[in-house]
């Protein structure tokens, strides 16, 4: 437990893996106040059709990717741009975080420790208190070959920004069949570019544009970078004597 006082440590891990080993260290009883994550993405499946998911998704890249250029960050840097817009991902596990918290302060004394994305959304619902939270905390039931593409367009989306756990996207109630994972795989294809493309136009400037340089963009590979500098370059023929 020594390594949780060295700073180098500290630095690699979250505030709240942090704060657990210090809680262990000092013997201290830790509550983890957030639902699990397979129930906040059944939870979000079971009231949200694929094409509002898919309007949802645009509208997070949408916000990341202008998070991402404005910080001058890639695309997986913005990830906690991305949740707010799934409320299921978002609000609603403020509203289980906020009530377990709440619950713990009024039995002694405690130390909330959570993501700062989620601060603003606790402290409104702090004081009065959220009621009762069961019917937040219980997985839906679902017909697997319902959610394939759902569940592939979320898949997607999480590889693109590292926003949410793939573990709790694929956690099935059974086993998947060779045609269901066939049909799950190219649902992923299929928006890992969609959503590729999203993100790589929205950082490549106009080549028009002498103002825009080359090593300012974010998130674009080194062979799209070639690229551009070549198409950027002056052709032979415009080349001055």
């Amino acid at each position: 437990m020594t390594l949780v006082q060295d700073p180098v440590f500290r630095a690699q891990l979250t505030g709240e893996m942090v704060a657990v080993l210090q809680a262990l260290k000092l013997g201290l009883e830790i509550r983890f106040c957030d639902r699990l994550n397979t129930v906040s993405v059944d939870m979000l499946l079971k009231n949200r059709s694929v094409k509002e998911l898919e309007a949802m998704a645009d509208a997070a890249l949408t916000v990341a990717v202008a998070e991402a250029v404005k910080r001058g960050l890639p695309i997986h840097g913005c990830q906690s741009f991305i949740l707010p817009s799934f409320p299921e991902l978002f609000q609603e596990r403020q509203r289980v975080m906020a009530h377990y918290a709440r619950q713990a302060t009024e039995e002694r004394d405690a130390l909330v420790v959570v993501n700062k994305h989620h601060m603003e959304g606790i402290a409104s619902l702090w004081d009065p208190p959220v009621g009762p939270v069961d019917e937040l905390l219980v997985s839906p039931p679902f017909a697997v070959e319902t959610q394939l593409q759902s569940r592939g367009l979320l898949l997607a989306l999480c590889k693109v920004t590292n926003a949410f756990s793939m573990d709790a996207i694929t956690d099935f109630p059974r086993a998947l069949t060779e045609a269901e994972v066939q049909t799950m795989r190219d649902h992923v294809t299929m928006y890992l570019n969609m959503f590729q493309m999203k993100t790589t136009e929205a950082t490549i400037p106009d080549p028009a544009d002498p103002r825009n340089k080359i090593n300012a963009l974010v998130g674009i590979s080194s062979l799209m970078r070639l690229l551009l500098q070549l198409q950027m370059e002056p052709k032979p023929s415009e080349q001055q004597p």
